[in-house]
């Protein structure tokens, strides 16, 4: 009896050490930090060795349509991004040659040389670059559901820059926070994204002051 509680009791010390609380953005939540979304075709790239392993890239293209801009209204755009690997720092693919779905802000605590610059909103593992035929990983929807095609990307982005645009119109004081819902057990997306413990999905909250 003694040695089965011990065994017991080291499996559940092991998977703890092992657990991880994990939080997955919707696209939702993602449209809401990027203040620039804009469908682009790429122009030029360039890459700058960083410091220690760090690669900065910058990818300038022209603007094809703008989602949402914060008052931008150029028509080209210069977006830095970086990389710990140099076979990964491009931005795009050898393959696809049309428009790209890019979310991006203003750089900040990052690197002195991109910190004020255009950046993606979701560097790790380029979340925030998207064309069609791109696998669509660790991004869903608040119905704890895959995004499975571009079109259906391009259409939840859409309608939420929408959803936010009337939220403020209508809501001189509204503001949009941060909720972190947890992800059902028995939902489709549960075992992509469970490391063990808890697993939260990230969407905004409509509030008024």
């Amino acid at each position: 009896m003694k040695a089965t509680i011990t065994i017991i009791l080291f499996f559940i010390i092991r998977v703890s050490l092992y657990a991880e609380i994990t939080a997955d953005y919707s696209i939702e939540w993602l449209s809401h930090k990027s203040s620039i979304i804009i469908l682009a075709t790429p122009m030029s790239e360039s890459f700058e060795k960083g410091p220690g392993d760090v690669w900065f890239t910058k990818t300038e293209f022209k603007i094809c349509e703008i989602l949402k801009s914060s008052g931008f209204k150029d028509r080209t755009i210069t977006i830095y991004s970086y990389a710990y690997k140099q076979n990964e720092k491009s931005l795009l693919s050898e393959k696809y040659k049309g428009s790209y779905l890019l979310f991006v802000c203003k750089g900040e605590n990052l690197f002195k040389e991109i910190n004020g610059k255009i950046v993606l909103t979701e560097n790790n593992i380029f979340k925030s670059v998207y064309y069609p035929g791109k696998e669509i990983k660790k991004l869903f929807t608040p119905e704890f559901k895959r995004l499975n095609t571009f079109s259906e990307l391009l259409s939840r982005t859409q309608e939420q820059v929408g959803t936010e645009k009337s939220f403020i119109r209508e809501n001189k004081n509204g503001i949009i926070e941060e909720k972190r819902i947890e992800i059902p057990y028995n939902s489709e997306i549960h075992k992509e994204v469970w490391l063990g413990s808890i697993s939260y999905l990230i969407i905004p909250s409509y509030k008024l002051k």
